[in-house]
């Protein structure tokens, strides 16, 4: 069980930025409801549940995109987890969801675009889910679902080893959908990094619904007893 439940508004123009933590592992939130809003950016959420029902685009000034920045970590214990409704995506730490919790990105608020109706995943950014994870975008030129990997890497006598980027991982049988073209971008040159997608050993299906963009260096889809179709 949470805490008490929060629920901010702040209108198509007004904005909404958490420079604080919202819930810790001590005094978790309760159900944490965004309604209404332009930008939403939060450092760590720890609560029962995040929902975003809709960001839109600045009506007073049509320029400025409706975006949801997630600095910090999330984490979640309840089966309504993560659901994200807006323009643009951006997640710069970890989505943990727990109790069947799960993460639903849509970057499908704005009208589609070539610039706009995005996800991204910058650098160490990951998710870790319990419940299914759906990642969608209507950006309509490129990718709508961008990975990124910081380009880290080692080396031992004249081999240069790259990082394995695991940015989503479910357990307990549950399945990963990307419904939109997606792009996997390394700091390194060709032939390093690596992209996981993993839903371990349980059933969980992982389903590639668009294009994979070539700019990555390998992408490894592990699906357990699941399915991967692409």
């Amino acid at each position: 069980s949470g805490g008490e439940n929060l629920t901010l508004v702040a209108g198509t123009n007004g904005d909404i930025s958490v420079g604080g933590y919202v819930g810790s592992s001590l005094n978790r939130m309760g159900a944490v409801q965004i309604t209404s809003v332009n930008d939403v950016t939060f450092n760590a959420v720890t609560a029962e549940s995040l929902i975003q029902i809709l960001g839109t685009n600045s009506i007073a000034d049509p320029t400025d995109v409706g975006t949801t920045t997630l600095n910090g970590a999330v984490d979640t214990n309840a089966v309504a987890g993560v659901t994200l409704t807006t323009v643009n995506i951006i997640v710069n730490s970890s989505i943990t969801t727990t109790a069947s919790g799960i993460v639903n990105l849509n970057a499908t608020a704005g009208s589609a675009d070539a610039t706009n109706g995005t996800v991204t995943l910058n650098n160490s950014a990951t998710i870790v889910s319990t419940g299914a994870v759906t990642l969608t975008g209507n950006r309509t030129s490129g990718d709508a679902i961008i990975v990124r990997a910081a380009g880290a890497f080692s080396v031992s006598g004249n081999t240069i080893t790259g990082q394995t980027r695991q940015f989503i991982t479910t357990t307990t049988g549950a399945s990963v959908t990307i419904n939109s073209p997606m792009g996997l971008y390394s700091g390194l040159p060709s032939g390093f990094d690596t992209f996981v997608i993993n839903t371990k050993s349980g059933s969980g299906n992982i389903n590639l619904k668009a294009s994979v963009d070539a700019n990555y260096t390998n992408f490894t889809l592990t699906a357990g007893a699941g399915t991967v179709t692409s």
